[in-house]
């Protein structure tokens, strides 16, 4: 019973592989090629965010150069009374001073991923719109197969459509808002 059920399964998936051949055999089968690191590096949008991005980084670092320079002060006042606390004062007053060391460094790192997660949300707008307009494209050309440049080999420049791609992207998304890190 076993073996006349696997022959029924393999005479079934033979007599589907033939519908799906012949199906495949009467589709034209075409081909193209996007360079995404060039899209990358080269839209509108991609440059927006990290202009954007530039712009909050250099004002965290203000914030932390700031800190930094309250630190320093704060050690080298540490250093003076050295001299003049008892050894459990200034034990006390060491700690205290590494207390607010662990805090400022809490905080870069807080800045730091804080950036990183609006970032990631910036390039995740530009990717679904690009995932859209790659679809858009295929579907219109009946496009059967869109391969990454970083994928290939050796690509015929008849294959390659990232300036068309790019294009689009850039007229339908030149800019995109970077959430101040924080904010919900």
């Amino acid at each position: 019973m076993l073996a006349g059920i696997i022959i029924s399964v393999n005479a079934e998936a033979k007599t589907k592989s033939a519908a799906q051949l012949h199906t495949l055999e009467t589709v034209p089968f075409k081909v193209v090629v996007i360079n995404i690191e060039k899209i990358r590096r080269q839209s509108k949008a991609v440059r927006n965010i990290q202009a954007q991005i530039e712009g909050i980084r250099k004002t965290f670092q203000s914030q932390i150069q700031k800190e930094e320079t309250v630190l320093k002060a704060a050690n080298h006042e540490l250093g003076k009374k050295r001299s003049v606390l008892t050894p459990a004062a200034f034990a006390q007053e060491r700690r205290k001073f590494e207390k607010r060391v662990v805090e400022i460094q809490r905080m870069v790192q807080s800045k730091k991923q804080s950036l990183s997660k609006v970032q990631a949300e910036a390039m995740s707008k530009v990717q679904n719109k690009l995932d859209v307009i790659i679809t858009a494209f295929a579907q219109e050309r009946k496009i059967s197969l869109v391969l990454r440049r970083s994928q290939t080999i050796l690509v015929a420049r008849a294959y390659e459509v990232t300036g068309e791609i790019l294009r689009q992207l850039d007229a339908q998304l030149a800019k995109v808002k970077v959430k101040k890190p924080g904010t919900k």
